[in-house]
């Protein structure tokens, strides 16, 4: 009785054995693989380059009570310029020597600015000046021409054939307005004189090179 006892006890040890078995083999060809899958290279955005980044804008808004432009604050600054300065830098009185010449004053100037290059001192090679003088008249571009020229900057051709070389008889659109200009060529960098007659004032602009991208912003 006891021998068969065991022998029982022996298969049912053989066969718990043998289940734990089988149980463990099933749940090795059925085990899921990973759910989360290993980034090798993972990106860390905070090793992105600095140069990738946006550079601030170095463009600056010039505004006065009477004009408002743009420009490239990383080379130009903006200079206040004035009558008294132009004679010294020019050694004479130009309006002494037009009234001299014509015998009645220029306007007043009631502002005047010079864009000039970083480190640059001389107000004369500015790609972008302009001058705003009073216009009590409302002369037009043609009208103030032919009694003023481009004073201060240029006058005092008598010969009509020789000043209609210069007048402004181009057209332009400047600061949403049609306008008049006209190209010195025998003075540095073959400047445009531009006459803009707004709100009893007239504003002359003298513009080269990268000034032009100036113009395109004046408001008036």
């Amino acid at each position: 009785m006891q021998r068969g006892f065991a022998h029982l006890l022996l298969i049912l040890e053989i066969v718990l054995v043998l289940g734990v078995g089988v149980v463990a083999l099933l749940f090795l060809y059925t085990k899921p693989s990973a759910s989360i899958t290993q980034v090798t290279n993972p990106t860390v955005l905070a090793d992105a380059p600095k140069e990738n980044l946006k550079s601030k804008s170095t463009i600056l808004e010039y505004q006065d009570n009477l004009l408002i432009f743009k420009y490239d604050s990383a080379k130009f600054e903006v200079k206040q310029d004035s009558e008294d300065e132009l004679f010294k830098r020019q050694n004479g009185n130009a309006r002494k020597n037009f009234v001299g010449n014509v015998g009645y004053q220029p306007t007043a100037v009631l502002s005047a600015l010079a864009l000039i290059s970083k480190g640059e001192s001389n107000l004369d090679v500015s790609p972008f000046a302009i001058w705003v003088f009073e216009n009590p008249d409302n002369l037009d571009a043609s009208g103030w021409f032919g009694k003023y020229w481009y004073y201060p900057f240029n006058w005092g051709m008598y010969e009509w054939a020789d000043r209609a070389k210069i007048s402004p008889k181009e057209e332009a659109t400047v600061a949403g307005q049609m306008v008049n200009y006209g190209v010195i060529a025998y003075q540095q960098g073959s400047p445009k004189y531009y006459l803009i007659s707004k709100n009893a004032k007239m504003y002359l602009v003298r513009v080269t090179g990268e000034g032009e991208k100036v113009l395109e912003s004046l408001k008036l």
